[in-house]
């Protein structure tokens, strides 16, 4: 039988949830609009990995109270 007791994880407070997805313009543009999440605010990152490929990521950010939804 397994102790279930010892591998509860205790958490104070959660400060931030990141969800990876393809559009982050268009998940945003939803959340905003069916669930009332926002304002967003889109950053984005250019970089160049170690084979010389570059790429770009978008991130968005809006938050719920103390709450940061990436």
């Amino acid at each position: 039988m397994v102790d279930t007791e010892r591998r509860k994880v205790k958490l104070e407070r959660i400060d931030q949830i990141g969800i990876v997805v393809k559009d982050c313009e268009k998940v945003s543009e939803s959340w905003e609009r069916l669930l009332g999440v926002g304002p967003w605010k889109i950053s984005r990152t250019r970089a160049t990995d170690a084979k010389g490929n570059r790429h770009e990521t978008k991130f968005a950010h809006a938050y719920m109270g103390d709450l940061e939804i990436e």
